[in-house]
């Protein structure tokens, strides 16, 4: 099977008449850490979402596994969400409600649904230092704990592509080391780690970076 691979062409994005994002053509294999940096403003995370399949480009095409998704359906983007696809969003994505267990699953089942997984979890959260959490209430949780259950949803699904918006910002010196740590260990376990991000941290710790810039206006 050909590794994992997202490729984009040019990409632009108009957004209430305004351009908000002009990247060049870019590839994100797997077992890298590719950052998305540059001024606020400048298309980060419109890039990044872009390449999620969250939103489609004004021009330009994303293709992932060689495919070309632009003719992709909404079944065929919830496939690639679910099967092969996480997110860490900068707001955590986290139901405050929720355990640990039903964040990382996405799900309201109070339970793992298979002893397998159940057992694939109980790692998972050694992984991410929250080992025996899984039904504490993620409301409950630090900014730091709350992300680490965001980046969990990653090697729980074994996700080919891990975006990341921000992931360490607000964090103190521990935690964002722990997240860049987390984010390292996707990339080494076969992952195409995409983020977008201002930290200086978190870009020396990338494998290569993408400099966007603010795009000009009409």
């Amino acid at each position: 099977m050909a590794q994992p691979l997202i490729e984009s062409s040019a990409l632009t994005m108009q957004q209430g008449g305004r351009t908000t994002l002009t990247a060049p053509p870019l590839a994100f294999p797997s077992g890298r850490i590719h950052g998305l940096i540059g001024a606020s403003g400048s298309g980060k995370t419109t890039l990044l979402n872009c390449l999620g399949l969250l939103l489609k480009p004004t021009q330009g095409t994303v293709s992932v596994d060689g495919k070309d998704t632009s003719g992709w359906r909404e079944a065929r983007k919830l496939q690639f969400w679910r099967d092969r696809a996480a997110f860490v969003f900068q707001d955590y994505g986290l139901v405050p409600d929720w355990t640990v267990l039903q964040n990382v699953f996405l799900s309201d089942k109070k339970k793992a649904p298979t002893a397998a997984l159940a057992e694939k979890l109980a790692e998972t959260l050694r992984l991410v230092g929250l080992e025996g959490r899984q039904d504490a209430l993620v409301s409950t949780l630090s900014g730091g704990e709350k992300q680490r259950v965001s980046i969990a949803r990653a090697p729980i699904k074994d996700a080919a592509y891990l975006f990341a918006d921000e992931p360490t910002a607000s964090l103190d010196p521990e935690n964002r080391a722990t997240v860049i740590r987390l984010l390292r260990t996707a990339a080494e376990r076969g992952a195409s780690v995409v983020v977008a991000t201002h930290d200086e941290e978190m870009i020396s710790a990338c494998d290569e970076t993408t400099r966007l810039h603010t795009p000009p206006q009409p």
